[in-house]
């Protein structure tokens, strides 16, 4: 006669051994959709700003959820259109709300101090009377040898042992050169662009951008000193190249900035960080290099600088003022690149340095960027790309009403849609719990079947 309890167990053993394929399928299946929908990693360790950073809603695309961003092809006419020609200081320049709301909300804030605007005259930048630049309070990056003033944010010297490789001002007709020899050593580096250079040289952007893959960072849109303009101003300059830079990039927002002159101060840096969530890059040495030819320093003189830095200590690490100016520029850098390996030091792009991505949302370069870290917080109220929301749950999915001022529309008008969308992350969650819950009942229901068995 059949066993019954024999058949109840045998069953029980065939059933706990599919929920455990069940269970580390679903595992793996979670895992990736919680990878894809928002990093595991801890806050130090992330690449990106966190999903509550307001810059999100500042370069957020403008096209119906679910439709990615079409961006023009660089160097076409609709791509010339987007962006100015330059940002003149005796004329109104468009300004987009979002970026004036976003400098407001952190003024009313007080995230952005009082410091008045320095003049420049020939030389360094000169603040009113009753202004000290060396003070804490001012902290200006022009007198940081006198004052000893650096800002805990910014970033002026590299982890003992290394170089970062950056050059500033480009893209210019002296680039090329200096990118095709980047890519023959495989050699990362930070470019601080400046904006109207890369609406003036789209095709040397692209070399550095597509061909070398680099980090592409902010260096204005006009190259002013920062610390004479108004915040608006301010606000217009790292604006509109972090705009050409993204447009340009498809997607890419940079995280990186570094003022002209090194004219920074506590107002500056205030509303880089504020408002477009930027670090500010210094440096520790100066080549000098953007003399070159005209002088007074010369070939030997940038050649006699390098050697010196490379071959003393390695304590703290490099961080070299150099620039794609000139022809001379470049080559000063190519022709003394050897001694960086001859003496012993790591070289990197700025970001790299500190293990951190070189964009807002994308990894580097050759990442793709990461559209699901674009949720913020506002009031309390969800945002998604920049859209105000209402959410109501709905299983796995959130609904989500969108409202936003449209894009380059001076006027305010809005514009709304209305969309579900899924939540790579909430589903993970519920599938795991789902599947938990799962577990727990077939245990339950096989130690009963057992016992049922083992009675009867």
């Amino acid at each position: 006669m059949l066993n019954c309890g024999l058949v109840t167990r045998s069953s029980a053993v065939i059933l706990l051994l599919l929920i455990f394929v069940q269970q580390a399928t679903c595992h793996a299946a979670c895992e990736y959709a919680t990878t894809m929908g928002v990093s595991k990693r801890s806050p130090e360790d992330e690449w990106y700003h966190p999903p509550s950073h307001p810059v999100h809603r500042l370069f957020a695309r403008q096209t119906p959820y679910g439709e990615k961003e079409k961006f023009p092809k660089v160097a076409s006419k609709e791509w010339y259109a987007l962006f100015p020609e330059t940002i003149d200081p005796e004329q109104d320049v468009y300004i987009p709300q979002a970026w004036l709301d976003a400098l407001n909300s952190v003024k009313a804030a007080g995230l952005i101090p009082d410091i008045p605007r320095s003049k420049v005259t020939g030389g360094d930048p000169v603040y009113p009377n009753g202004t000290d630049p060396l003070s804490q309070a001012v902290c200006s990056s022009t007198y940081e040898l006198k004052s000893g003033c650096r800002h805990s944010d910014d970033v002026w010297d590299a982890p003992a042992g290394k170089v970062g490789i950056s050059f500033d001002d480009g893209p210019l007709p002296a680039s090329p050169k200096l990118y095709t020899f980047l890519k023959e050593q495989n050699q990362p580096a930070t470019h601080f662009f400046v904006g109207a250079n890369i609406r003036e040289n789209p095709q040397i952007f692209l070399q550095a951008y597509e061909d070398n893959r680099d980090d592409i960072a902010v260096h204005t849109y006009t190259h002013p000193y920062l610390t004479t303009l108004s915040d608006e101003r301010i606000v217009a300059e790292l604006g509109w190249t972090l705009e050409i830079i993204r447009v340009s990039t498809g997607g890419m927002i940079s995280r990186y900035f570094r003022p002209p002159f090194g004219d920074c101060d506590n107002r500056v840096r205030a509303i880089a960080k504020h408002v477009f969530g930027l670090t500010t890059v210094m440096w520790n040495k100066d080549s000098l290099d953007w003399e070159l030819p005209q002088g007074p320093i010369t070939s030997e003189g940038v050649h006699k600088n390098y050697t010196e830095w490379y071959s003393g200590p390695k304590s703290p690490g490099l961080i070299i003022l150099s620039h794609e100016l000139t022809p001379e520029s470049v080559q000063a850098f190519i022709r003394d690149y050897h001694l960086i390996k001859e003496n012993g030091w790591e070289a990197q792009s700025i970001p790299d340095l500190f293990g951190g991505g070189w964009y807002v949302n994308a990894r580097n370069s050759s990442s793709e960027v990461v559209e699901g870290v674009q949720v913020a917080q506002d009031g309390g109220k969800p945002v998604w790309n920049g859209y105000d929301a209402e959410t109501s749950s709905l299983g796995t999915t959130t609904r989500l009403t969108y409202t936003r001022t449209a894009s380059g529309d001076a006027s305010g008008a809005t514009s709304s849609v209305t969309a579900t969308v899924a939540r790579a992350s909430n589903s993970a969650s519920s599938s795991r719990s789902l599947g938990y819950g799962f577990l727990s009942l077939s245990i339950i229901l096989v130690f009963s079947w057992t016992v049922y068995g083992l009675v009867f």
